[in-house]
């Protein structure tokens, strides 16, 4: 992609994908990314979420968009500082739990998250 995309971007793309690892966008999950992604960026606008959320879902097949995710975890990795990253990961489980239940796919991809961020262990 050439466009320049922002860190509130990146983050909500695995916040996104965290929303909908189970197959479906639940709306109790899709407020619980909003609320998230807001205490992140306190003044989070409707046009710079549509934004992140259609690039999300432009790519034409899964695969693709699992790369773009891989490439977000990679980046927002790189941005944020270890206590941020725990913050992030406890969000994701927020997010998974929003629904009363984490599916199998869920767990999966908290733990390639968490792998990502951690390579070593914490």
């Amino acid at each position: 992609m050439s466009e320049e995309i922002t860190p509130i971007e990146a983050l909500s793309s695995l916040y996104f994908e965290m929303a909908y690892a189970d197959g479906n966008f639940d709306r109790d999950e899709m407020q619980m990314v909003i609320d998230k992604l807001t205490a992140w960026q306190v003044e989070l606008d409707k046009e710079l979420l549509d934004k992140a959320f259609d690039r999300w879902t432009s790519f034409s097949s899964a695969g693709e968009r699992i790369d773009f995710v891989i490439d977000m975890v990679l980046k927002v990795s790189d941005l944020l500082n270890d206590n941020q990253k725990n913050e992030v990961l406890k969000d994701l489980e927020q997010v998974a739990k929003s629904d009363y239940e984490i599916s199998h796919k869920e767990a999966k991809l908290y733990k390639g998250i968490y792998e990502a961020f951690f390579p070593e262990g914490q």
